[in-house]
């Protein structure tokens, strides 16, 4: 599996806590405990995945980007 793989399987195991009632935060680590164990990962490491995610989808949404893909370039000085 891949970083995106496991990404989305954290998302989608999210999901499913937070169907069955559990809080949003709750439910995220929850997810990522489980795939932690399923997977054999560390949970630090699963954590910091995730958190890197979590402030990636808070900088798209202050700046109310829509999509994740885009190119940068770099400036000309």
């Amino acid at each position: 599996m891949d970083t995106v793989d496991i990404l989305t399987y954290i998302c989608k195991k999210r999901d499913d806590f937070v169907a069955k009632g559990m809080n949003v935060r709750s439910a995220l680590t929850k997810a990522e405990l489980v795939i932690a164990k399923e997977y054999h990962i560390s949970f630090e490491s699963i954590n910091k995945l995730s958190q890197g995610k979590r402030s990636f989808e808070i900088t798209m949404q202050k700046f109310k980007l829509k999509s994740t893909a885009y190119t940068l370039t770099p400036q000309a000085r």
